[in-house]
């Protein structure tokens, strides 16, 4: 796993700090409990204000068109009814990468994720981005007759599943036990890789 960028770096410590913050605000910190609309837009609030740059919570064709007239450069999706979770722009104002969110605890819930990354960055939606990545957090809970480094092992075992499944890079993942909970929780972010040229 090579060093992560400093968009990478960002994404990952503020969704740890986002399941955090919400176990602080709401008492329940299970992963499955959790809005991915928080993650969402706390994820957001805090890249922006760390790195200093643009990021668009829910990028529609028409959010871009109106960063387009103050700020941003470059191409906008092709189809007007596409949605992305997050779309993070460099300072000059021109996209760097969209970012699928996403709880999950199969690879299904991920994969038509992959897929509307797969057309903002091949071209058929105009190439918006650089990179895309999947920013996925899980968890699980002990069996009855399982302990709790083992529920750990299946977390971690099914973060390292998914990259291969996903055919994408794991630039950063955590497991570890909730505070005051026998319940495990894993982060992991994924980039994609850049199809071959055929």
């Amino acid at each position: 796993m090579n060093k992560a960028n400093k968009l990478e770096e960002a994404l990952f410590k503020n969704t740890e700090k986002a399941l955090a913050a919400y176990k602080k605000m709401t008492g329940i910190g299970r992963p499955y409990h959790v809005p991915e609309s928080f993650v969402q837009n706390f994820v957001a609030l805090n890249v922006a204000n760390a790195l200093g740059i643009l990021v668009l919570p829910e990028a529609t064709r028409k959010k871009i068109l109106e960063i387009r007239k103050s700020k941003a450069r470059g191409p906008i999706p092709a189809n007007s009814k596409a949605r992305y979770d997050l779309l993070a722009f460099f300072k000059s104002g021109r996209p760097w990468a969209a970012i699928e969110l996403k709880r999950a605890n199969s690879i299904r819930q991920l994969v038509t994720d992959k897929k509307k990354l797969r057309r903002l960055l091949s071209g058929a939606a105009g190439k918006v981005a650089r990179r895309g990545y999947l920013l996925a957090f899980t968890g699980a809970k002990p069996l009855k007759q399982q302990s709790g480094a083992k529920a750990q092992e299946s977390v971690k075992k099914r973060i390292k599943k998914w990259a291969k499944e996903l055919d994408a890079f794991l630039r950063d993942s955590y497991v570890g036990f909730l505070k005051d909970d026998n319940r495990v929780v894993g982060i992991a972010l994924y980039r994609l890789r850049k199809k071959k040229r055929t």
